[in-house]
């Protein structure tokens, strides 16, 4: 509509272009027969209808705040979360049970045109629309609540949060 409230004639309407580029951050040597487990399921549902998939798409997919994959590494899960926040509408925690060894975690980042670290110590991800910015995780020991003080720091091509060691490289 125009701001006079008529109708725009189909013609007169912008044409807008969005581009993407997609960025995964790969689990190396994950186990395969990860499980998942799904909680607060959001109401309705998402239809998909893209280039990899029939002209009737996928229909009726159930979608959910919070999915965790258990025992990604040994005794080692993945929490993803959504929120209303919108500062940081989408996270992931790790999360090492008693057992679980932190040098076992090895994210790698595929399709970025390259990274660093900010001067807050964030992982900086180049993409051909901007950087994206990995902020530094809140890693604490449960129960006490006590901060392990992680960092991102990049050495020969490979990104590596230490302490405990995690490895992210592309």
């Amino acid at each position: 509509e125009t701001n006079s409230g008529r109708k725009k004639d189909r013609g007169q309407l912008e044409k807008i272009t969005y581009g993407i580029h997609r960025v995964d951050i790969v689990f190396d040597g994950a186990y395969s027969n990860t499980e998942w487990e799904a909680f607060d399921q959001q109401e309705g549902h998402t239809n998909y209808y893209t280039a990899g998939t029939s002209e009737s798409g996928i229909l009726n997919v159930r979608t959910f705040n919070r999915l965790v994959a258990r025992n990604v590494w040994d005794n080692i899960d993945v929490e993803f979360l959504v929120s209303e926040e919108s500062e940081h509408p989408f996270k992931y925690n790790i999360i090492v049970h008693p057992g679980g060894d932190p040098a076992s975690i090895r994210l790698h980042i595929e399709g970025m045109n390259g990274a660093g670290i900010s001067e807050s110590g964030g992982l900086i991800i180049n993409t051909q629309y901007g950087d994206l910015e990995e902020t530094i995780p809140f890693s604490y020991i449960e129960g006490s609540g006590e901060n392990i003080g992680v960092r991102f720091h990049k050495i020969e091509g490979n990104v590596q949060l230490t302490k405990p060691t995690l490895t992210m490289g592309w």
